[in-house]
């Protein structure tokens, strides 16, 4: 290939791939500085690539940095705003859960009683969210999907909880939303 070629769609690949793992180390370092501005700055550049947040995650749970509080909110904000967005990109629970449980730290509260809005197919699949609310009319609203939902309803113990999402982070929305590790519960009931 010559340098006047156009650029061929693997080009185009290429440098997407390498952009994306460059949103994911600006995220890293963010991280690791304890910047919150600059975390916010690359959270939305993150969220802007498809799997990107798998490449920041994957990266987090590599290096281990210490996190400030400061990050634990701005995590904790970004959660509320880009959720959805972070689960899809993760490439499953299993890796956001384990990011999650090493940003925030250690859950020191008592267990909890919590329900959880899921589509009725992920359920059945076994494929039960991280995102629990203590409100048992706010997992009802989420469970309305046109394809069917359930209601969930569990005691978490404290191991199984990763934290609590103030409701600061959900634009002054009160959902009691609690992030909750499912490989750690011990019994899940549908109860809708």
């Amino acid at each position: 290939m010559r340098d006047d070629d156009p650029p061929t769609d693997w080009d185009h690949f290429i440098a997407a791939e390498a952009e994306i793992k460059a949103a994911a180390v600006q995220l890293l370092r963010a991280v690791e500085c304890g910047d919150a501005a600059a975390f916010r700055e690359a959270a939305t550049r993150v969220s802007g690539f498809d799997d990107c947040w798998n490449y920041a995650l994957e990266e987090i749970l590599r290096v281990q940095p210490s996190i400030s509080p400061a990050i634990r909110r701005e995590v904790l904000d970004t959660w509320a705003w880009q959720g959805r967005v972070m689960r899809c990109s993760a490439y499953g629970d299993g890796l956001l859960v384990d990011a999650m449980r090493h940003i925030l730290g250690h859950y020191r509260g008592p267990a909890r009683r919590l329900y959880r809005g899921e589509r009725l197919a992920a359920y059945e699949r076994g494929d039960i969210g991280i995102a629990w609310s203590k409100h048992r009319r706010v997992a009802e609203w989420f469970a309305r999907w046109p394809e069917g939902g359930v209601v969930l309803e569990t005691i978490a113990p404290p191991r199984a909880i990763l934290g609590r999402v103030p409701s600061w982070s959900n634009g002054g929305l009160y959902l009691g939303e609690y992030l909750v590790d499912p490989r750690l519960l011990e019994s899940v009931s549908v109860v809708r």
